[in-house]
């Protein structure tokens, strides 16, 4: 948390809200990386046996990741939100540089995933959280445990108290 300004009163757990990734999504895709594991196990020698065993290991390792405390969450605080996904670094965007937030289905390759959309104020070239959508927005597939619609609205409950 940032210093409190003189004259102002100390931030309490209740101004920062922090949501954790669904666990079951998460053993969802342990057991999917397992199942991809194995299928590459009983195709080695051959190459697709081997870029199967590291892509079931990726989803193995990245669903075992529910077992690490805060591995993966989203968290609104007075200074911006902050996106930690499994095994990378979290990302903060203060409020001032978000223009808006909003849960959106995003399509991904055959598929539409629901989303956080995060859209930034012109001229913003400073770390994007989540993926590229396009040149003014990312997005941040909804791993938590809230719906899209309630995520969304908190960010922009806080994006309206401490936008600046």
């Amino acid at each position: 948390m940032s210093p409190v300004p003189s004259g102002s009163s100390p931030l309490t757990e209740s101004d920062v809200r922090t949501f954790p990734a669904a666990r079951g999504r998460q053993l969802a895709a342990a057991g999917f990386g397992a199942v991809v594991l194995l299928i590459g196990i009983a195709l080695l020698p051959r190459i697709a046996g081997w870029v199967a065993i590291v892509l079931g290991l990726v989803g193995l390792l990245a669903g075992l990741s529910v077992l690490v405390p805060g591995a993966a969450y989203v968290r609104l605080s007075p200074d911006g939100m902050t996106v930690k996904y499994s095994f990378l670094r979290a990302a903060t965007v203060p409020w001032r540089e978000i223009a808006g937030v909003t849960s959106q289905l995003v399509p991904i390759v055959r598929h539409r995933v629901p989303s956080l959309v995060v859209t930034y104020v012109d001229g913003y070239l400073g770390v994007r959280l989540g993926q590229n959508l396009d040149g003014h927005r990312s997005y941040v597939g909804n791993f938590t445990r809230v719906p899209g619609e309630e995520l969304a609205r908190a960010a922009e409950e806080y994006r309206t108290q401490y936008g600046g």
